[in-house]
């Protein structure tokens, strides 16, 4: 992906055919763009983009509450501490 159409082409030749696709820094685009890529790579049946960017928006709202709980600044998570967030956060909504 890249934030504008054609942008690479500037600096890089060699990966005709494999045109990034633009998203001008859409969250909702880059959101569509990774999941159907994602899409095509697999036999399991994905949500929408609405629905993972609505679910993601769900996720970023409850964030602050247990990074209070545990004392983190949701600004400075960890990589691993968010991930397990991330699971956490899907395991007690499907619950």
């Amino acid at each position: 992906m890249d934030i504008e159409r054609f942008r690479f082409q500037k600096f890089i030749s060699d990966i005709s055919g494999r045109d990034p696709k633009a998203h001008g820094g859409d969250v909702n685009r880059i959101v569509k763009i990774v999941r159907d890529w994602l899409g095509k790579r697999t036999k399991d049946s994905l949500p929408g983009a609405q629905k993972l960017v609505r679910r993601f928006d769900q996720f970023l709202a409850w964030l602050p509450f247990i990074c209070e709980e545990d004392g983190h600044d949701p600004e400075e998570i960890p990589y691993d501490d968010f991930i397990q967030y991330m699971s956490a956060f899907q395991k007690e909504a499907s619950e």
